[in-house]
């Protein structure tokens, strides 16, 4: 169950960042970037404990 929220929220976070990336929003692009690097190290350390 779990392993399908995390699958669902990382394939959210990486299209936010993707459109933020194609919007040309320096700073939107960064706030993402920032959030997916976060997000995915929290996924990271649930999936390998």
């Amino acid at each position: 169950m779990l392993g399908r929220v995390y699958e669902f929220l990382l394939v959210t976070v990486i299209f936010l960042r993707l459109a933020a990336e194609e919007s040309g929003k320096g700073l939107l692009f960064r706030l993402f970037e920032v959030f997916s690097a976060e997000f995915c190290l929290l996924v990271n350390k649930h999936l390998l404990c």
